[in-house]
């Protein structure tokens, strides 16, 4: 592969169980999950050491 981009794959749900299909059908959940992978990334780009070329 000749990949030009970095990429993820976030798999935010396993559903196991009634409890499990009930939270990820909850917008409040998702919303939360989104906040929480926002909030994941912003900490990751605010980290890396910047290099000069």
């Amino acid at each position: 592969m000749d990949n030009k981009v970095p990429a993820t794959l976030l798999e935010n749900g396993y559903i196991n169980s009634d409890r499990d299909f009930k939270q990820i059908k909850s917008p409040a959940y998702r919303k939360l999950i989104a906040k929480d992978v926002a909030q994941g990334l912003e900490t990751y780009f605010d980290n890396r050491v910047k290099t000069v070329n």
